[in-house]
């Protein structure tokens, strides 16, 4: 049976993260540990922060926050480097890294002047190359939890097989069910709700709905969304009222505290909180803060 999972029970994926001054990313973070949160995720983009280097920082300005990488692209370093960049932040700070780790996608490798490989293929090779990475340095005592940015059966699986756990998202209650199914007990199932804090359901629709464009303009995304059930029609023109109310949950402290704690009932061991229509500032953070409090 598996640990408690080391970043705590909730998180938060902040985007600005990645591109902030470092004095506003670090404001930022310790107000996120401030409310109380578990941990901070941010994702590594092609114009953005290296993740490592970014992940170092936030460490070193926060106490107790848990740092996530949201994710770290297997593309962006060799396997040795990934692998030891998360042994050396993990030895430095026990128990406040989280290596969240993934492919990326055939729109976006080519920007570094990679050409996409068949992404189970490469990842396995890629978890050869982590298990093998020579290593002279200090151990450390917790070792950073390798968790898979995972949606499709066949990157489940592999992250059942070679990681500690996967990382789907945006995610519905049932797919997070069917998750914990292939994963088993013991892999940690963390995913990526998102959530509206004091935003109205109409809101919400109208905000998700800008984001549709980037999800279709993405293969991976668009499969993803297919296996939840949704079809083009329901991705297009905005997106159906249907798909974005599964997806996102909206409204008053009460409806944001039962989407996140539905998520647990399916089977999460760690809900990182994507916020929709409000800045991941100390207002939106204060309001997600408050409806999670306890869960």
């Amino acid at each position: 049976m598996r640990e408690p999972f080391p970043g705590g029970r909730i998180g938060v994926s902040l985007r600005p993260l990645a591109f902030l001054p470092h004095s506003e990313a670090v404001a930022l973070a310790r107000e996120v540990e401030s409310l109380g949160l578990d941990a901070v995720w941010f994702p590594e983009s092609v114009p953005g922060k290296e993740a490592f280097g970014l992940a170092a920082a936030l460490l070193a300005a926060t106490d107790r926050l848990v740092v996530a990488t949201g994710i770290a692209n297997a593309w962006a370093r060799d396997p040795v480097a990934m692998e030891n960049g998360a042994r050396t932040l993990a030895e430095a700070y026990p128990g406040r890294f989280v290596l969240g780790i993934g492919v990326s996608h055939p729109e976006t490798v080519g920007q570094r002047g990679h050409r996409y490989a068949k992404p189970i293929a490469f990842m396995r090779s890629y978890f050869d190359g982590m298990d093998g990475a020579a290593y002279e340095a200090a151990v450390p005592i917790h070792p950073a939890p390798r968790i898979v940015a995972a949606m499709g059966p066949k990157m489940l699986a592999l992250s059942a097989e070679r990681a500690d756990g996967a990382f789907p998202a945006p995610v519905t209650d049932a797919f997070t069910a069917e998750v914990r199914a292939v994963l088993g007990t013991d892999r940690y199932v963390v995913v990526g709700k998102y959530v509206a804090p004091g935003v109205s359901v109409a809101e919400a629709r109208s905000v998700f709905a800008t984001s549709l464009p980037f999800y279709n303009s993405l293969d991976i995304y668009r499969r993803h969304f297919a296996r939840l059930g949704w079809s083009d029609d329901d991705l297009a023109n905005g997106g159906s009222e249907a798909l974005i109310d599964a997806i996102v949950t909206a409204g008053d402290d009460a409806a944001i505290r039962a989407g996140v704690a539905a998520q647990f009932e399916a089977g999460a061991d760690h809900v990182v909180a994507v916020l929709v229509g409000v800045e991941p500032q100390p207002d939106g953070l204060r309001r997600l803060a408050e409806a999670v409090s306890g869960l």
